[in-house]
């Protein structure tokens, strides 16, 4: 089935986020850069002159409004009619800070620092405009002033102690951050990035138990759970990962971002139904949530429930036009539901955008087999070919074509050219050898299969092919057994591989054994014809007349004028 394919490729997008939040470190580094200061005006001098003040207001209205030109030049205005206010260089500094003019931000905040040396506030702004410098070191110092006229300024202890692991100076930061667990009201939050530095050096288990205390400390603080969950999935603690999550969705539900980390653990886990449940909450609380809509969606199409699957794509896909995997997934669900022009829309429009993804051509390429359009199927091959001549992968779903196609001589040239490209595809091999069969080259065959087999001695359809090759020519049965049972060790219910032991005992004379693993073959694959027909020739020669020729008849319903078995029906075997 289709799905065997397609499962692989929907948990990989489901699990993606997972890999890259756990990228994002619990260490302080992802806090490395500090957020944009807070613009809270000096309020320990005089403000401005009354007509100072005027064009003041009036840039604070231009500033709602969001007109940060007028905004400046009323700012300077108000400058040139008061150069002495700290206020006005406040202000100015905070007009070019969010400009993104830095430097200009800087000159401003000097100049205001010159007229009141020892405003918190200033200087909170002044560190925060020399940290987007990387002026690490002019911050540092305005930090560790702030705390020396205010040591309760928390935010001063959480950008400085950033600083300080940007310069590699942990203990500092430790300290620091030790000292502002002490402050009142501020534990949670020392013991929080307490547990962040331990986590950044890799300290997991003492990581954690600063995460805990943080949370007794302040039950309602969500990051710190957040923290806590992730460092429980690097250290592959799942379960406790889970745990920690639902205490935290217990107590505020509509967190996010939480929400978002415990469906991707229940996909993980494989607990769909659980996950389906996550994101459906997280869809509800972000209604135009696409990614949410298209998560959603995937696990419907990893259950077969293809219906569900095109509802949530489709609304994916209407909250953000454009959404390529949308369109991917929405075309193989209804590929899977048989709607196959829809199907091939959807591939098109994935290819409309990103012409050379291979997943979409190769996918297309086989919706056009499955719709026997396997010009059209050649056709996007080879103009991929001409694009990229060096792909052995392109090649691949050539030569699988022009061997459907019955083409064998093309198919041929294609994969020994793809084979020369990359002599290590054990699929290039085995689909060389299926063709090599099929023209009669049998040593050929029989090479191409033990090279597949070499490179991936796993490779269960190739163990079967010899196998069946070598009990269809009566030879190397003992060798044609071992290969058998080692593709069943692969697949043990698989019935194409129990036919071929059958097979393989039927032409041993092991008759009864014959019977036992075509019974079960036949059982897993029942009205195959070949099948079916191994079935009756096992049962003559185990003593079962009767019911070898009901098989024969079941068989002949699919073959009517095949000979060979109304040669079976009127004269038995020999």
């Amino acid at each position: 089935m289709w799905f065997r394919w397609f499962f692989f490729s929907v948990f990989t997008l489901l699990t993606l986020s997972a890999c890259s939040i756990l990228n994002h470190a619990v260490g302080p580094e992802s806090a490395a850069a500090p957020p944009e200061p807070k613009v809270e005006l000096p309020t320990r001098v005089r403000t401005a002159s009354p007509k100072a003040y005027a064009h003041f207001l009036n840039a604070n209205r231009y500033r709602l409004k969001g007109d940060q030109k007028g905004a400046l030049e009323e700012i300077k205005k108000a400058e040139q009619a008061d150069p002495g206010s700290p206020l006005l260089e406040s202000y100015l500094a905070s007009l070019y800070l969010q400009n993104g003019d830095l430097q200009k931000a800087a000159d401003a905040c000097e100049k205001a620092l010159a007229m009141d040396p020892e405003s918190v506030n200033l200087l909170m702004l002044t560190a925060g405009v020399y940290s987007s410098l990387k002026r690490q070191d002019d911050a540092v110092r305005i930090y560790e002033k702030v705390l020396r006229l205010n040591p309760g300024q928390h935010e001063a202890y959480i950008f400085l102690g950033t600083l300080y692991l940007q310069q590699g100076r942990t203990d500092p930061a430790v300290e620091l951050f030790k000292r502002l667990s002490r402050i009142k009201n501020q534990e949670s939050l020392g013991y929080y990035y307490l547990g962040r530095v331990y986590a950044n050096q890799k300290e997991f288990a003492r990581a954690g138990r600063y995460f805990e205390k943080s949370i007794r400390t302040d039950p309602d603080f969500m990051q710190a759970y957040l923290s806590l969950g992730i460092l429980y999935e690097i250290e592959k603690k799942n379960d406790k990962a889970i745990q920690t999550y639902k205490k935290a969705l217990k107590i505020n539900p509509h967190q996010t971002q939480i929400q978002k980390r415990l469906s991707i653990l229940y996909i993980q886990g494989n607990q769909m139904d659980k996950a389906l449940s996550q994101l459906k909450e997280l869809s509800e609380l972000e209604p135009n949530n696409a990614d949410a809509h298209l998560k959603v969606g995937l696990i419907y199409l990893q259950q077969e429930n293809l219906s569900r699957a095109v509802e949530e794509l489709r609304i994916a896909l209407a909250l953000e036009p454009g959404n390529v995997k949308a369109h991917f997934y929405l075309g193989a669900a209804y590929e899977g539901s048989e709607k196959l022009d829809l199907a091939e829309k959807e591939y098109l429009e994935v290819l409309s955008m990103m012409p050379d993804d291979l997943d979409t051509i190769f996918r297309l390429a086989q919706l056009y087999q499955k719709m026997d359009r396997l010009e059209k199927a050649v056709t996007l091959l080879m103009e991929t070919r001409e694009k990229l001549p060096d792909n052995p992968e392109v090649l691949l779903y050539l030569g699988m074509i022009y061997s459907i196609k019955k083409e064998d001589t093309k198919a041929v040239e294609v994969l020994q050219e793809a084979v020369r490209l990359n002599g290590n595809n054990d699929n290039l091999y085995f689909q060389l050898g299926v063709v090599y069969e099929r023209l009669k080259r049998f040593d050929d065959a029989v090479a191409a299969f033990r090279k597949t087999i070499e490179l991936n001695p796993d490779n269960g359809n190739a163990l079967n092919y010899l196998g069946y090759m070598f009990a269809e020519k009566g030879i190397n049965l003992k060798e044609a057994e071992d290969l058998i049972v080692r593709a069943l060790k692969i697949r043990p219910e698989d019935a194409y591989y129990l036919d071929s032991l059958g097979w393989i005992y039927f032409k041993m004379g092991r008759f009864d054994d014959a019977v036992k693993y075509l019974e079960q073959s036949n059982g897993n694959l029942p009205g195959d014809p070949v099948v079916t027909e191994h079935l009756g020739d096992a049962y003559f020669k185990a003593g079962y007349p009767e019911k070898a020729r009901e098989y024969w008849e079941k068989a002949l319903k699919t073959n009517p004028d095949d000979p060979s078995l109304l040669n079976k029906l009127n004269n038995g075997l020999p």
